[in-house]
């Protein structure tokens, strides 16, 4: 065989392991062996393998592994493996490092639109399942798992940054993410988000249940808590677009001191934009006085409910928006019931409900051995409905 002149610029790992020439042009080893020392070689680069360390993970004699490197230079090019004192090296670039590091450097872009471009780029560069041909062996199964996990985080990150001005590819690219990797929860989040900012909230809804179904048939489990969240917030109207919610933090932060950090913590939900934004507020100084005044013994006795009832009328959803935001942790509902039906009469609803306590020793059913105020586990759900 005669060796070839001028040599390859890189090896492919990403599909069939092979040299790739000038131009681009493909240069395919004849044999499996040849292949997986190759790859084994690509996989080290720029640093060399000992020799025998490379002999006994191939399970062939040293003489044997001179032999085959020598084939292997004969089809790349002499240059393209050095040897040194105690081994081999790859001299050459590797498709696999480049993408990496391409993609790391496109998902560091604080622009939106600019990791979005460069995402797509390295992406396209990504030409298959890496050393697919060699996929259950030992010495690669590690790397075909950092591989194949670092595009698939990749192709979330790029999703995320299409979702403000191109939600539409978003979930044309998730769907196919899913399709290969069907257990990735962020991946169905983000699927969620996409079909909610293309304006198909029941599309979003349902991709939550056919998930939910799925994963319960598939391993007797339910969706993460942040997928819930996703859900929930997508029913009551978001479009799946604000992430960090500066409006929703005002609504959350104050009665996070308040919660005994003991008790099971409930899906931290917000409320409607309209109920969870500051506002300045004039009058309806008694209505807000009895909110409060059942709030207060709400902590006492947790079985306490309030209903503002009235015509559709944006007051009624001030005031609740004036008594919601400083004091309440909102949630639309707890971690185990069912979504409630929106209020179609125009009525807005606050619910406490009565904190889980463990039974006393001695006195289970009597309620004054509740603990303490401090103590009290309160969850106030606050829905407001607009028409």
């Amino acid at each position: 065989m005669v060796e070839r002149e001028g040599g390859i610029e890189s090896v492919q790992l990403l599909g069939a392991v092979r040299g790739v020439g000038p131009g681009g042009a493909p240069v395919d080893l004849p044999s499996a062996s040849q292949r997986r020392v190759l790859a084994i070689l690509a996989l080290y680069a720029p640093n060399p393998v000992r020799a025998e360390w490379l002999a006994d993970l191939l399970d062939i004699a040293p003489g044997a592994l001179r032999t085959l490197i020598s084939r292997v230079r004969t089809v790349l090019g002499a240059d393209a493996i050095t040897t040194s004192s105690t081994g081999y090296g790859l001299a050459v670039d590797v498709d696999a490092h480049r993408c990496v590091t391409t993609l790391a450097n496109a998902s560091a872009q604080p622009s939106a639109t600019h990791r979005a471009r460069g995402l797509e780029r390295a992406l396209q560069e990504w030409s298959g399942p890496p050393l697919e041909e060699f996929s259950g062996e030992s010495w690669a199964n590690g790397e075909i798992a950092r591989l194949t996990e670092v595009h698939a985080a990749a192709v979330d990150v790029y999703a995320e940054a299409l979702l403000a001005g191109r939600a539409a590819d978003a979930v044309a690219v998730l769907e196919h993410q899913i399709a290969r990797a069907p257990y990735r929860d962020h991946s169905r989040g983000l699927l969620m988000r996409a079909l909610a900012a293309s304006g198909r909230q029941a599309d979003a809804l349902r991709a939550f249940h056919v998930y939910r179904s799925f994963l319960g048939e598939e391993v007797g489990t339910e969706p993460s808590a942040d997928l819930v969240r996703i859900e929930r917030r997508v029913a009551i109207g978001w479009d799946g677009l604000e992430t960090d919610g500066d409006v929703l933090d005002g609504a959350t932060t104050a009665s996070a001191s308040s919660v005994d950090r003991g008790a099971r913590e409930p899906f931290s939900i917000p409320l409607p934009s309209v109920l969870a934004r500051s506002s300045a507020f004039v009058g309806r100084v008694h209505e807000l006085r009895a909110l409060e005044s059942e709030f207060g013994r709400s902590r006492e006795s947790g079985m306490r409910g309030v209903v503002v009832v009235g015509e559709p009328d944006p007051a009624n959803t001030v005031t609740l928006s004036t008594f919601t935001s400083p004091t309440l942790e909102a949630t639309r509902c707890n971690s185990t019931e069912r979504v409630p039906a929106p209020n179609t009469t125009g009525t807005s609803h606050i619910r406490h409900e009565p904190p889980v306590h463990p039974p006393v020793a001695g006195n289970d059913t009597d309620p004054t051995t509740t603990p303490s105020t401090n103590n009290a586990r309160v969850l106030a759900t606050g829905l407001a409905y607009r028409y």
